[in-house]
């Protein structure tokens, strides 16, 4: 995609805003929104608003975070001259913000298929707060006029790139052509609208700082590589899905909502079981601790996914299962699958061990079940190690099979007091069965996430300096002695669709 002069200026601004910066203030105004997405076709496969209002709640909330940081400072320094470079005062373009911002693609094959080297379609467009701080960011960028489409006035920058004046309204593209067609979409009868925009993110909040409208279906049914996959009856029950970027004084949180028809879903044919109900993960100090209710609908999800998608590839497998099933007189799917319909936890260290604990409907058959497959168990082992592994049985008075590899790598595995324990480390395993639990607070739905915000970002951050990025060489380090506390999440679904929070707190 080419570089486009205001793009990345409203960009830029919007993240001051969240630094300290400050602009004239505004109503939020529906009918702004509904100007700026009428550039827009209405089959759009996604479009983004972002509210720009720099006074406003969400951005304000956004600032007292950024403060808590000790780079905070140094990155407002960084963005405002990036924006002053390009566009002049910060003050000019603050003046002309308030309002939504929208940017969205106008053709789902092409943006799922752009051809190498080509530009990815797209209209971007805002109204102006403020007529003469418009007029300030064209003079200021030295944009030449570039001829007139219907009454709006169209202009090349210094760099080649075109966009439009139509009134109060800034209209940007990625090319003269998509310009002047979202020039005409605005008039037409097929144009997006906020009612639309509204409907399709209605399951996440409205007073955001961002918000994503996907047209799912519409993107996995333009894409060629998508063609087995909605095969799943779920996935080609995906319809739309809403994205909420929200600010709160001490959390971040990112809402989806995604729906589907249910007309021909049962509640057997979703990836992750139905309900509210959440489990609880571990409380343990892993610095991420997942929580799965129901890992038998997972399982059953992925083998009937994988025998609507490849018949011949299924069928094969399943005679594999069959002829382990009459060698061993076991059922893989009753007695393995069918038996974890509990609570699955599992965590997971930043130093690659991990340990896992899932209830059982049966123990004792569960046991039994793993007697009758230790003569399988070794070759299993060596096809996911992909080489020879040491494999040992439970000796007397003790829970746990183990699998080593030659390089040293460890798996242990068993029954203790009727759960089921797996780690890759046995002093993990050998408290697994005893550790507490504890709920995350609001979860809702069958997956649950709790993990160490801090040590994921300290990660982050020391992975992205020395690497190309100079922002991540100066704060690495920051992160670990600030606020950073919590990343929660949770994701529950219907026939209906899926929702889901993921939020990080602040100490």
């Amino acid at each position: 995609m080419r570089k486009l002069s205001f793009l990345p200026v409203l960009v830029t601004t919007l993240a001051i805003a969240g630094c300290g910066g400050s602009g004239s203030s505004g109503d939020d105004g529906s009918s702004p929104l509904d100007n700026a997405l009428r550039y827009l076709p209405a089959d759009a496969p996604f479009a983004v608003a972002i509210d720009t209002d720099t006074e406003g709640e969400q951005a304000q909330n956004a600032e007292d975070l950024a403060e808590q940081f000790a780079f905070g400072d140094q990155l407002e320094e960084q963005l405002r001259g990036l924006a002053e470079d390009r566009a002049g005062k910060l003050e000019d373009i603050q003046a002309a913000l308030g309002n939504e911002f929208v940017v969205g693609s106008t053709d789902a094959r092409t943006f799922v298929d752009t051809p190498s080297g080509e530009d990815t379609a797209f209209v971007g467009a805002i109204q102006a707060k403020s007529q003469d701080a418009l007029d300030k960011l064209i003079a200021g960028d030295k944009a030449k006029e570039d001829g007139e489409v219907d009454g709006a006035k169209l202009y090349k920058d210094d760099s080649g790139d075109s966009f439009a004046i139509d009134g109060d309204m800034l209209v940007v593209a990625g090319s003269k052509r998509e310009l002047e067609d979202a020039l005409a979409t605005r008039d037409g009868d097929d144009a997006m609208t906020e009612e639309a925009f509204d409907a399709g993110t209605e399951g996440v909040s409205k007073d955001a700082l961002l918000r994503v409208f996907v047209d799912v279906g519409g993107l996995l049914r333009a894409s060629p590589d998508a063609k087995p996959a909605l095969k799943s009856k779920w996935v080609s029950a995906l319809r739309t899905a809403g994205i909420a970027l929200t600010f709160q004084p001490e959390e971040v949180a990112i809402e989806v909502d995604m729906s589907t028809d249910p007309s021909d879903l049962t509640e057997a044919d979703l990836p992750l079981a139905a309900g509210a109900a959440a489990p609880q993960p571990l409380d343990r100090d892993g610095d991420v601790n997942l929580a799965l209710r129901d890992p038998a609908q997972v399982l059953e999800f992925a083998q009937a996914t994988a025998k609507a998608i490849d018949p011949n590839g299924f069928s094969q497998f399943e005679t594999g299962k069959q002829q382990i099933e009459r060698r061993l007189g076991v059922d893989l799917d009753r007695d393995v699958i069918d038996q974890l319909d509990g609570d699955l936890a599992v965590s997971i260290g930043l130093d690659g061990k991990f340990g896992a604990r899932a209830q059982l409907e049966d123990s004792a058959a569960f046991e039994r079940t793993l007697v009758e497959l230790e003569d399988v168990l070794p070759d299993v082992a060596e096809g996911v190690a992909g080489g020879s592994v040491g494999f040992a049985k439970p000796k007397a008075g003790e829970d746990f099979y183990a699998v080593a590899t030659a390089d040293g790598d460890q798996i242990v595995f068993g029954v203790v007091r009727d759960v089921f324990v797996i780690s890759n480390d046995p002093k993990i395993a050998g408290t697994l069965a005893d550790a507490s639990a504890r709920a995350v607070p609001g979860a809702a739905g069958a997956l649950v996430l709790d993990a160490n915000a801090e040590r994921l970002a300290q990660l982050a951050l020391e992975q992205a300096a020395g690497k190309g990025f100079g922002l991540g060489d100066r704060i690495v380090g920051a992160v670990g002695a600030r606020p950073l506390d919590a990343l929660l999440g949770s994701f529950e679904m219907t026939t209906q669709g899926l929702s889901g929070t993921v939020r990080v707190t602040t100490d």
